[in-house]
């Protein structure tokens, strides 16, 4: 029996394809899944709304490691 990781690098031949989780060993390739220009995917946004507040807190975290 394959590997569930064996089957991800065969289905994905090309940048096109796309591979979703099916169950623990099954993998099912997506060819027809959206593609979206940068265009349209800042259009969906909204610059003026106020930034949620686990980003807000995630940003006043302590700085670690290299972060300093």
């Amino acid at each position: 029996m394959k590997s569930p990781l064996d089957t991800l690098r065969g289905s994905v031949n090309t940048q096109g394809n796309v591979v979703a989780f099916d169950n623990e060993n099954d993998w099912e390739a997506l060819g027809d899944s959206p593609r979206y220009t940068l265009e349209e995917l800042l259009h969906q946004c909204d610059p003026s709304a106020p930034e949620a507040a686990d980003m807000i807190a995630w940003q006043n975290l302590k700085k670690v490691g290299r972060e300093e």
